[in-house]
């Protein structure tokens, strides 16, 4: 039974304007059963309307500025790409690749990456040496940071390699200098690549001042990354 012979069969009356109102409903729906709900939806029309236009507007009021408008698409995506390059330019702003190597004296000294604090981009190696703990815990301390290596002078090519690029790419890097280094713990070894090859340094903990690097004897065809020591013997390193 379709939607034209229910109007008709209603007859007239009060049951004649139920029909005739919801007409076009009832062309759609072809049935008496939906055409019973679409009359209880719109029982509650002017309610739902009435909630539903409430819910938006609060909802809308919570993701636009206190008291602002809403901002547009291209307003909303400036700003995140603003806070990207922010977010970016801060990655590379703090300490990273931290290591604690604890000296035999009992002292601890914390190896981290990092820009120097004053100027510059290029990522420098340091140390902070960790007060004792019987120091004063009341006052927050900030830890000191020491240089640990004096800058590298290379005849060779500063720019990255092909294979550095990539590899700076899959760790989403976006720093330069010394991007990585391997520690030895007990020896206070320190390997780490720079210049398309592998320098080291040993860090005795005991001695004042910066550290000379010196150039590993490899025999390589490419640029040589990722240094790892052997835990047992600190005179054998491997790299890619």
């Amino acid at each position: 039974m379709d939607g034209s012979s229910i109007g008709s069969g209603g007859g007239g009356g009060e049951g004649g304007a139920g029909t005739s109102g919801n007409g076009s409903t009832a062309g759609a729906s072809g049935s008496g059963r939906s055409i019973s709900l679409r009359d209880s939806d719109d029982s509650n029309s002017d309610d739902n309307a009435a909630h539903g236009s409430n819910g938006q507007q609060r909802t809308m009021t919570l993701m636009s500025p206190a008291g602002g408008r809403k901002k547009s698409w291209s307003e909303l995506k400036t700003i995140v790409n603003e806070m990207r390059r922010q977010m970016s330019s801060l990655s590379s702003m703090f300490p990273m690749n931290v290591n604690f190597r604890t000296l035999s004296d009992g002292r601890t000294r914390v190896y981290f990456l990092s820009p120097p604090p004053a100027n510059g981009w290029d990522t420098v190696l340091f140390y902070a040496d960790v007060p004792a703990s019987d120091t004063d815990n009341r006052a927050p301390n900030r830890l000191e940071w020491h240089p640990v290596l004096e800058p590298i002078v290379s005849p060779l090519s500063i720019s990255n390699s092909r294979e550095v690029q990539l590899l700076l790419e899959r760790k989403r890097l976006s720093i330069w200098g010394i991007t990585s280094y391997e520690l030895h713990k007990s020896s206070g070894k320190i390997v780490f690549p720079a210049c398309n090859t592998l320098y080291q340094c040993l860090d005795t903990g005991y001695g004042e001042g910066t550290l000379f690097a010196t150039e590993l004897r490899i025999f390589q065809r490419s640029a040589a990354i990722d240094p790892q020591i052997c835990p047992q013997n600190s005179d054998l390193v491997a790299y890619v």
